[in-house]
């Protein structure tokens, strides 16, 4: 009779979870497929018809990549093979400080408005995601163009203010196949400021006497009247030296580095080093040179290049807005 008992429960156990099996098989097939090329966003899911990569950032190991949706409807995505290639990136972390940056970033735009921007530099006050992983691997080469594998999964985010359409949005995508190749047309001429892709010529320059007196150079560039980009730097800690503008710098005596942008009287963006001043942004990359070559007819001659510069100021500190920005003089600076 025991032995009955406890076979009888033993049967009604196993066809409970033989019912529990089947609920979950059931569930599984309730699932939403794996996506093939395609993005689901807030539920939509839209084909890829279009992916590129940066060559020029390619060839540094960087990768920047634009996912199409239509001709005004897609995503970028920033990412660097020394840090990203081949992991699971958490997308609801900013990354630890390092040398070089090559934070991940992921932004989405529709008809010029951007839907959300998320960043992993740490000190900015860019969002990341609420949840979501981000997986990128390069599986091969195919008539000269780079093969990818883009999967990013569960992501949740919402970007405001600046950074977005200030709604909640969920994505998945998964892209595998080549990427095309562009190159932007990054080339500076002489003497000229690379302003969101638009090249404005440098049509006077100007530096602080008695602050040069002193080592310090506080130069004003001038791309019109009533536009201009204003930089401080000093002798000590900037000349003839490769600064890194995504950071702020180790507390020392005298100026930290500043890039300011104004045009029409408006803030279009403002960057400064001081680490005891967090509210003000510095740069998502960039790089800022500048050296005293020569003097002639009593004017400083100076070479200044800033090259590879992303920023984006809000409130007091910039127009809200993501800004790219080049530029390069090599000439005199007019005694103020």
């Amino acid at each position: 009779m025991r032995f009955n008992f406890f076979s009888r429960w033993f049967a009604i156990g196993m066809i409970a979870a033989a019912l529990v099996m089947t609920g979950c098989s059931k569930d599984d097939k309730n699932d939403e497929p794996k996506l093939n090329n395609a993005v689901r966003i807030d539920g939509e899911t839209k084909p890829i018809v279009k992916a590129k990569i940066n060559k020029s950032e390619l060839a540094d190991n960087n990768y920047e990549m634009h996912i199409y949706l239509s001709e005004k409807e897609g995503f970028e995505i920033h990412v660097a093979k020394q840090h990203h290639e081949g992991q699971t990136i958490d997308l609801t972390k900013k990354e630890p400080e390092r040398d070089g940056g090559g934070y991940w970033y992921v932004g989405y735009y529709k008809s010029e408005e951007i839907i959300f921007t998320a960043y992993a530099g740490p000190g900015v006050s860019d969002p990341v995601f609420q949840s979501g992983t981000l997986y990128v691997k390069r599986l091969d080469d195919v008539d000269g163009q780079p093969v990818f594998e883009i999967e990013l999964k569960n992501g949740k985010v919402k970007a405001e203010g600046g950074y977005g359409d200030g709604k909640e949005h969920t994505i998945s995508f998964h892209y595998k196949g080549k990427l095309e190749l562009f190159k932007e047309d990054n080339t500076i001429k002489d003497n000229a400021v690379m302003i969101d892709g638009e090249t404005k010529p440098i049509v006077g320059a100007k530096i602080d006497e008695d602050r040069l007196a002193k080592n310090n150079y506080n130069m004003y560039i001038y791309l019109s009247e009533s536009e201009y980009v204003r930089i401080m730097a000093t002798k000590e800690y900037h000349e003839g030296k490769i600064i890194d503008l995504t950071k702020k710098e180790l507390e020392h005596e005298g100026w930290y580095w500043s890039v300011e942008y104004y045009e029409s009287g408006e803030t279009i963006l403002d960057t400064f080093a001081d680490p005891d001043q967090q509210n003000y942004p510095v740069f998502q990359s960039g790089t800022l040179y500048l050296k005293r070559l020569d003097d002639a007819n009593g004017q400083p001659v100076f070479e200044i290049k800033l090259e590879n510069g992303k920023v984006k100021g809000e409130e007091e500190y910039g127009d809200g807005k993501e800004h790219t920005i080049r530029l390069y003089y090599a000439g005199k600076l007019e005694l103020l």
